[in-house]
C-alpha cells in the first residue's frame, strides 16, 4: 500500500524546502502520497501544484484545510504548525526583549510563552492523531521542540520524535575544521531542546575533540570559542552561545519571516516551474539533514543512525537512535564527561519545569520554570512569571 505523508502546517511557503529535499534522488525517499494541510487555501493550491510537478508522476499530492482529513490513515505525520502564527512569535520576541533576554522561539521567556500558548492545541492534536492514525509516526518540528514533542507524546504512541539538524551540523562543523569527513568518524552526542554536546568524535584511535581543544583561541566552531570547547571537553551546539551571553537570533525575526513568506508566495504564483529565488534567503537545513533522511529510514526500514528528540525518563532528550519502520532504538555510546553532565543536568531541571508549566499552566509552575531558566536575569523572575500569566 502506498504510504501517506501528512504535513500539518503545510501551507507555509517554506514547505517548498521540504519538497525539494523529498525530490532529491540522493535522499532515497520512495514515492508516496503527500497531503498538505494548512489554513490558507490560496497557499495550499500553489504548494500542491508545485509539489506535484517537482515530485513527479510516482507521487500523488493533495491539500486540505481540515486537520482530521490530513491525519486519517497517515503513515507519517510531519508536524510544523506554528501556534499563534508569526504574530505570536513577534509577541514572544517583544516579551523577551522587554526583559533584556534573547528573543528566541525555543528558549528563555519567549520559548516559555510559545510553549504555554501551544500546550492546549498540542494535547488536542495528540488525541486526534491517536484516534485517526494510531500507528503513524509523528515527526515534530514545532518549537519549543522538546516540550512540543513531550506534549504530543502524552497521547501518541512510541513512534513520535522531534527532529533538528543541529547535532549533525555541529559534528560536521567540527570535522570540517580539521579537514576530516564525518563519515570517517563515529560520534557521541547528548542534550535536549537545542542544548546539546558532541563529546566524543573518534578517528583512527584519536578523539577529534581533543585535537580541537588544542587549536588557537581565536578559532571558533559554530561561533563557539575553542576555549569553551577546551573547558567542556565537548563541542556544544550554537545555542550554547546564549549561556555565554551572546545572541543567536535578533529581535525582528518574525517580521523578516513574514515578509519573506509573502515574497515566496508571490514568486510561486508567478512561476510554478522554478524554485522561488527568495527561498535562498532562509537557510533551512533541518529538512535535508534531519527530516527527510528520517522519512527515508522509516519508509525504507533501513535502521540508519539519526539524532532525535525522544521521550526518556519523563522528558524529551536528544539522543542518537537507529530508525526503521517499526520504531526507534537508542544507540549505545560512551558516557559523557562531568563538565557536559553538569550542563545537561541543569538543562534537564529546567526542561522538567517548563513541561510541567505547559501542562498545568499554574502560577507556581510558571514561576518555577522561569526561576530554573539559565537565561532569566536574576531579580526579574517573579515579574517575568507575572507577565506570562497575564498573557
Amino acid at each position: 500500500m502506498t504510504p501517506t505523508i501528512a504535513v500539518l502546517g503545510g501551507s507555509s511557503p517554506f514547505t517548498v524546502a521540504m519538497v525539494e529535499a523529498l525530490a532529491d534522488p540522493a535522499q532515497g525517499v520512495p514515492s508516496a502520497r503527500l497531503v498538505l494541510q494548512g489554513r490558507s487555501v490560496e497557499a495550499l493550491e500553489l504548494l500542491e501544484s508545485y509539489s506535484q510537478r517537482r515530485l513527479g508522476s510516482g507521487w500523488s499530492v493533495s491539500s486540505t484545510t481540515d486537520l482530521d482529513t490530513a491525519i486519517e490513515g497517515a503513515t507519517i505525520v510531519v508536524h510544523q504548525i506554528r501556534y499563534g502564527g508569526l504574530n505570536g512569535r513577534d509577541d514572544d520576541e517583544r516579551l523577551a526583549a522587554s526583559f533584556g533576554c534573547p528573543p528566541d522561539e525555543t528558549l528563555g521567556p519567549a520559548g516559555l510563552q510559545a510553549a504555554l500558548r501551544a500546550g492546549p492545541f498540542l494535547s488536542h492534536l495528540g488525541e486526534r492523531i491517536k484516534h485517526l492514525a494510531p500507528k503513524a509516526w509523528v515527526l515534530n518540528l514545532t518549537n519549543p521542540l522538546s516540550v512540543a514533542t513531550a506534549c504530543l507524546a502524552e497521547h501518541v504512541g512510541e513512534k513520535r520524535i522531534g527532529l533538528c539538524e543541529l547535532p549533525l551540523h555541529t559534528a560536521m562543523l567540527a570535522c570540517n575544521q580539521l579537514g576530516i569527513s564525518l563519515e570517517d568518524t563515529s560520534w557521541a552526542y547528548t542534550g535536549l531542546n537545542h542544548r546539546g554536546f558532541v563529546y566524543h568524535l573518534p578517528n583512527s584511535d584519536v578523539d577529534l575533540v581533543e585535537r580541537l581543544a588544542r587549536l588557537s583561541d581565536d578559532i571558533t566552531i559554530g561561533n563557539i570559542p575553542v576555549k569553551v570547547i577546551r573547558e567542556l571537553g565537548a563541542v556544544p551546539t550554537k545555542y550554547f552561545r546564549l549561556m555565554l551571553g551572546q545572541c543567536v537570533l535578533a529581535k525582528g525575526r518574525a517580521a523578516e519571516l513574514e515578509s519573506l513568506r509573502s515574497q515566496i508566495l508571490k514568486e510561486l504564483a508567478e512561476n510554478l516551474q522554478a524554485v522561488p529565488k527568495s527561498l535562498s534567503k532562509r537557510d533551512m537545513p533541518w529538512y535535508e539533514m534531519s527530516v527527510v533522511p528520517v522519512i527515508a529510514s522509516i519508509l525504507n526500514n533501513d535502521g540508519r543512525k539519526h539524532v532525535a528528540n525522544v521521550l526518556s525518563d519523563g522528558i524529551v532528550r536528544e539522543l542518537p537512535v537507529s530508525i526503521g519502520n517499526k520504531g526507534w532504538t537508542e544507540t549505545k555510546q560512551l558516557p559523557a564527561n562531568p563538565a557536559v553532565n553538569h550542563w545537561v543536568q541543569r538543562f534537564e531541571r529546567h526542561e522538567r519545569a517548563v513541561l510541567a508549566a505547559t501542562l498545568e499552566q499554574s502560577e507556581h509552575r510558571i514561576l518555577e520554570a522561569v526561576e530554573l531558566d539559565p537565561l532569566t536575569p536574576r531579580g526579574k523572575e517573579r515579574t517575568i512569571a507575572e507577565q506570562l500569566l497575564r498573557n
